[in-house]
């Protein structure tokens, strides 16, 4: 993990970054599916990770007018 770009409790838009990791000396930006709150986050910068870890807890955020959530 390089960078976290967001912090606990920050609202997101589907598309806004929200963690920076380097794989193979590539830097990729990880950005948000959806939009939400972040109410976890599960790394910090410098951590190690392997595929299929958990990184964050985004909670799905739904506005009355919309009938789902895509993801």
């Amino acid at each position: 993990v390089v960078e976290l770009r967001v912090g606990v409790g920050a609202a997101v838009e589907a598309g806004d970054p929200l963690i920076s990791i380097e794989s193979m000396k590539i830097e990729s930006t990880l950005v948000a599916s959806m939009r939400g709150r972040v109410i976890e986050l599960c790394v910090s910068a410098g951590d190690r990770v392997e595929r299929g870890d958990r990184l964050l807890d985004l909670e799905p955020s739904i506005q009355a007018t919309d009938s789902k959530v895509s993801t």
